[in-house]
Formats: structure tokens, C-alpha cells, sequence
């Protein structure tokens, strides 16, 4: 009954299991322009090493697979780049045309099995067109061996179902070793902020020394009430330290305008001399909200901070409430039940009703 026990249990809706995979974030990864072309190679060689391994099963004829090793792995080859190459021409095509939806900074599991699904089609559509024009070329022996056996010509459902395999199986390894690569990204990112808590311990409390008896004559007098102590008010900091795309940087808290969530994630929105730009960083808003000063932002809703400095007035339309920030270009929604605390915190800012 203990070995039992040493098993995690498993989750009681495999639905929201699946969903929670599906809305991972892989901004972080794909954020980072060396990574790019690296999931790429990845891909092909996971569809090279697949379709070696697998596409025996096409051919039922093992002695002609002995004789004809060179050409059984040139078709390995083909097949693989064909499929890389629509993948590439899937991210060209959805870049350019839904740009904002399909963004690095952006991307989570979903949208990239999404993409590499297209690049899927592409690629299968490349290989059929290809395969009846390179084949002969580099594999004679598999139109004298159809001549011949025409039982062993695989069916076209066997052939689709085998490269969808394939390529479900690559695009698996990839996205895997993504989500791997985050998190020993963001294992290194706690471990440096650790060692530098470590090198910069907080200073010791002074301890109190014990109070001197008051005198008898003064004990008779009637106490004077103490002063009312004064909340700590947290340090104000002018840049805040983030880490992003693997490297550590600091941002000047003047200049951000707003931080808006994203795949769990955040973004900071930043206004500077150069105009609004944005930096996706592996961080929650309420870490975020945290390090910045609390008279300056304010949660505005459960995915916007933003700083009170930049908000130009408040609007109502209906049951609908939002902050301009025309700088920025943005104009985030409130919530209702922050609407009056915004108001008293911004009375100087024009809300229409």
C-alpha cells in the first residue's frame, strides 16, 4: 500500500490539464533571435532521425531496403526538407499576415502547434508534389519495385497518417525542449537573484535597550500619549532590474508608461526619447507591482498596471470604464470595482461621464 502511495496522483480533469500545456507561454524562447534558427535545426533533425527510424514501415520488402540503403536515406532527406521548408513558409506567411497574433514575444504552445500545423500542410503538399519528380531520380529501384510488387505501394491514408506522425512527434521534441530551455533560464535567473540577496544581506536590527523607571513623582502625572508611528513607507526606486531574452537589464521606472499581461507573463511598456517600445519579461504583475512605487502605479484591472503619471483622463462609456494614456497610444479598460479609487487618486484628471 506505501508503493501505492509514492505515485502522484493523477489530475482529475485531463481537459484543464490541456489546456493549462496549450497556454504555456514560449515568448521567452522565441523572444530570443539565436533561438530561432536553432528550433529550426531541431526540427529537421528530429524529422530526419523519425523518418530513418520509421520509414521502414512504408516499405514491405526488406531485401530491396538492404541493396538500397543510399537511396532509403536520400528519401529521409527529402522528406524532411520538405516538411522544414513549409514550416518556414508558414512562418513567413502568418507573420505577414497576422502579425500581431503571431509575434515571438507572443507565441505559447497552442499558437505554435497552430503554425507548424500550416507549415504541416505546406510541407505535405511539397512532398507529393516533389516525390513523384525527385524519386526516380535518386531511388529507380522503388518504380521497378512497384512494377513488379504493386501490393507494396502503401496506401495514400498510410502515407498521410506516417508523415503527420513524423511530424507530430518532432514538433513535440521541439516545443519540449523550449519549455526546457525556459526553465533553466528562469532556475539561473532565481539562483543570480539569490546569490545577489546573499551579497547584500539586509543590516541587522538594532536591539532596543530596555527603558529607564520613570521617577515616582513623574508616575503620578497623567501619561502623555505617545505619537502614532508611521507606517514604512517602502523605498522608491529609480530603475527597476528585470531580466530578459537572457540578459539582465534596468529599466528607469519614469519612463514606464504601463505593463500589461500576457500568457502569465508580463510587458512593460516603456516611453523614451526614441517613443513607446514594450519588453517581455518572465515575471508576474503582482511581482512587478511589488518593485514599483506605490504612489506612482496603480492596478487598474487584473491585467493592467499602470503609472498614474501618464494617464491623461479617465473615461465611461456605459458600464465600461478605461484610462487614456496618449502618450503610450493605449487605452486600457478599468475595473468597476477600481473606478472610484482611481478617481480619488486622480482628481485631477478629466473623466467623461
Amino acid at each position: 500500500m506505501a508503493v501505492l502511495t509514492s505515485f502522484p496522483a493523477l489530475p482529475k480533469d485531463p481537459w484543464q490539464v490541456t489546456r493549462a500545456y496549450l497556454r504555456r507561454p514560449l515568448g521567452s524562447f522565441f523572444a530570443n533571435p539565436s533561438n530561432r534558427p536553432l528550433a529550426f535545426h531541431r526540427l529537421g533533425l528530429f524529422l530526419l532521425l523519425v523518418a530513418v527510424t520509421t520509414g521502414k514501415v512504408l516499405i514491405q520488402n526488406p531485401d530491396y531496403l538492404k541493396a538500397h540503403l543510399g537511396s532509403y536515406f536520400t528519401h529521409a532527406l527529402h522528406f524532411s526538407l520538405s516538411f522544414l521548408i513549409g514550416v518556414i513558409l508558414a512562418e513567413l506567411a502568418v507573420r505577414l499576415i497576422c502579425p500581431g497574433w503571431s509575434a515571438y514575444q507572443r507565441r505559447t504552445v497552442a499558437r505554435q502547434w497552430l503554425i507548424w500545423g500550416l507549415g504541416f500542410g505546406l510541407g505535405l503538399s511539397l512532398y507529393r508534389v516533389s516525390g513523384p519528380l525527385l524519386i526516380p531520380i535518386y531511388a529507380p529501384w522503388v518504380i521497378t519495385l512497384l512494377k513488379y510488387v504493386p501490393h507494396a505501394k502503401p496506401a495514400d491514408w498510410q502515407i498521410v497518417l506516417f508523415c503527420a506522425a513524423v511530424w507530430a512527434v518532432a514538433t513535440f521534441a521541439v516545443i519540449q525542449s523550449a519549455l526546457c530551455w525556459q526553465r533553466q533560464l528562469r532556475r539561473k535567473e532565481e539562483a543570480s537573484s539569490r546569490h545577489l540577496a546573499a551579497q547584500n544581506p539586509d543590516p541587522a536590527p538594532v536591539a532596543e535597550t530596555p527603558p529607564r523607571p520613570a521617577p515616582v513623582a513623574a508616575q503620578t502625572q497623567a501619561p502623555t500619549p505617545a505619537p502614532a508611528a508611521e507606517a514604512p513607507s517602502r523605498p522608491v526606486p529609480a530603475l527597476l532590474s528585470v531580466s530578459h531574452d537572457g540578459q539582465q537589464s534596468t529599466i528607469p521606472v519614469n519612463s514606464i508608461t504601463h505593463v500589461t499581461v500576457e500568457d502569465h507573463y508580463c510587458r512593460i511598456h516603456v516611453l523614451d526619447g526614441k517613443g513607446p517600445s514594450s519588453v517581455f519579461v518572465c515575471m508576474s504583475l503582482k511581482s512587478l507591482a511589488e518593485e514599483l512605487p506605490e504612489g506612482d502605479f496603480a492596478q487598474i484591472h487584473r491585467s493592467h498596471l499602470v503609472n498614474l503619471r501618464h494617464v491623461a483622463g479617465l473615461n465611461k462609456s456605459g458600464r465600461q470604464y478605461f484610462a487614456e494614456l496618449p502618450q503610450a497610444g493605449a487605452e486600457l479598460p478599468i475595473s468597476r470595482h477600481r473606478w472610484a479609487e482611481l478617481q480619488e487618486r486622480l482628481p485631477e484628471a478629466k473623466s467623461a461621464k
